[in-house]
């Protein structure tokens, strides 16, 4: 599991690690030449949140980054519309648009981060659902 770099968290986070530890279980009764040898990254990010005041899943953020001071994070609407930019220090997203609360809906978000092994730039871009 020494190859594997966990960056955020994600709700169904603890099915994720369950498989990657039988994966690490798997490659480490092999013999060296059939093991991994490449560091792989995984991003885990809440699939959705509910804005709804009641103190559960209320803002979205990407939360535990490890190289939290560089990275970026832009939601977009369904139309490519940038509706905010966080950092994953901050509080997160609240599902308002200049005051305004946006519908329920899939949003999608594009993370800027440095890679922890190379120090590159890389993007992950996936979507999340704001329930109302």
């Amino acid at each position: 599991l020494e190859n594997i770099i966990l960056l955020g968290h994600s709700m169904g986070s603890p099915k994720m690690i369950h498989h990657l530890l039988k994966a690490s279980r798997f490659f480490m009764g092999r013999q060296p030449s059939n093991e991994i040898s490449e560091k792989k990254i995984v991003i885990g990010y809440p699939k959705f949140f509910t804005p709804n005041g009641d103190g559960y899943h209320d803002t979205w953020n990407i939360v535990g980054m490890t190289v939290k001071s560089s990275s970026k994070i832009y939601i977009f609407d369904r139309y490519g519309k940038l509706l905010k930019q966080l950092s994953p220090t901050g509080e997160g997203w609240d599902g308002t648009f200049n005051g305004e609360r946006l519908p329920s809906s899939d949003y999608w978000f594009v993370l800027d981060y440095n890679d922890p092994v190379t120090v590159e730039v890389n993007q992950l871009r996936a979507n999340f659902t704001l329930k109302r």
